[in-house]
This record gives C-alpha cells, structure tokens and sequence, in this order.
C-alpha cells in the first residue's frame, strides 16, 4: 500500500453516487481523488492540466467514450486504468492494455490496479 500513499488519482465517472464511491475507496486506500470527472471535457481538462500520479477512466461517459482522455493521459506518461461493467478495455494509441476494473467497484480490484500502475516491480 505504500505506492498508493499520497498518490493523486483521477477519477472520471459521470454516475455522481459511484463517483463519490470511488473516491472514498481511494481515500481509504490512502490516495487523493482528483476530479470526479463526469464529461469528456472536464476529464480532458485535467488529463492535460492536472497533477496526477494515476487515473481511473469510466470507459462510458454519457455516450462518449474516455480514449481521448486516455490518450491525453498517455501523451504525458500518466499511468491508467479503465473502469467497466463490459468484459474489455479499448485499445488506446497502440499501447499495452490498460487494466480493466469491473464495475461495480470493489475497493481490493481497484487497490490492485492502482498497484499495478505505480508500482510495478511488485
């Protein structure tokens, strides 16, 4: 847990109540929600202009997809993970796979993701 102490994580969801969810799941965890993010312009907003350490991206906002902030996110070496009820994550500017968080989030998969991101020796 030590990786995720501090870490400042985006969070782009556009359902409010699972927003706020979240952002108590990364408080617990030990991490500083930025955002909530619930519309592709605002998640693009701080995918350029934020301080971020990591992001999770609902994949569906609304109608729009999140690969634009993603590939904002990956032009400045952001790490992310993509957050969905569906089986799979979109491929982004040719990159590896981002992870995949299964929604409804659970506080163990997004602690596990996040680990992943910004430590992963371990």
């Amino acid at each position: 847990m030590t990786a995720l102490a501090g870490a400042r994580v985006l969070v782009v969801e556009d359902e409010p109540i699972v927003a706020m969810c979240l952002e108590d799941m990364l408080e617990a965890l030990g991490c500083i929600p930025i955002g909530p993010a619930g519309r592709l312009d605002e998640g693009l907003r701080y995918a350029h202009d934020a301080a971020l350490d990591a992001a999770i991206l609902d994949v569906n906002l609304g109608g729009e997809q999140s690969i634009a902030i993603a590939e904002a996110l990956l032009a400045r070496g952001i790490p992310f993970a993509f957050a969905s009820g569906y089986a799979a994550a979109p491929e982004v500017g040719g990159a590896q796979a981002a992870p995949l968080i299964g929604k409804p989030y659970r506080e163990s998969d997004v602690e596990a993701a996040l680990t992943a991101l910004l430590d992963p020796a371990d």
